[in-house]
């Protein structure tokens, strides 16, 4: 396939996918503080390692992430997300943007509170209980999960 100039540089203005550059998690299990890549860095060459020992919350960090940032509604992800012991899980992209989901204060498991918070937008909140009625403004969480083009790639082993 041939590509004239104009479509080059078009693809090359291309808007890029956002990417997270920290995260902060609160009480993992009850005792765990972590803050990846403190320093706000928004290099895309960057890569991020996640390692430790065993027991440790890689896996179960990952798979916050995933559920948090899903945009799927019906797979039980926000549910997974209430099974998990933590304070608190921040991510931010390298556009400014932050998801967030927060309990209570002195709560580590159970219901919680998911935010997106995107420069020059209004604040998406809302609030997620098991076994209870959706918030109202959980598809407009969903929406603007979506909009942000978040995409997973998986490396095996």
């Amino acid at each position: 396939m041939m590509y004239s100039k104009n479509m080059s540089s078009e693809i090359a203005s291309a808007e890029r996918p956002a990417f997270i550059v920290r995260i902060q998690v609160e009480q993992l299990f009850g005792r765990y503080d972590y803050d990846l890549n403190p320093d706000g860095g928004t290099d895309p060459s960057n890569l991020m390692l996640l390692y430790g020992d065993n027991g440790s919350g890689k896996t179960t960090l990952l798979k916050l992430i995933y559920a948090l940032l899903s945009t799927h509604g019906n797979r039980g992800l926000k549910t997974y997300i209430s099974t998990v012991p933590f304070r608190s899980l921040a991510i931010r992209f390298n556009d400014g943007t932050d998801v967030e989901a927060i309990r209570e204060k002195g709560e580590t498991a159970g219901e919680y509170t998911m935010s997106v918070r995107r420069p020059g937008h209004s604040s998406t909140i809302c609030k997620f209980e098991p076994g209870m009625t959706r918030d109202p403004a959980y598809p407009k969480f969903l929406r603007e999960m979506d909009g942000l083009g978040v995409a997973f790639y998986y490396l095996s082993d």
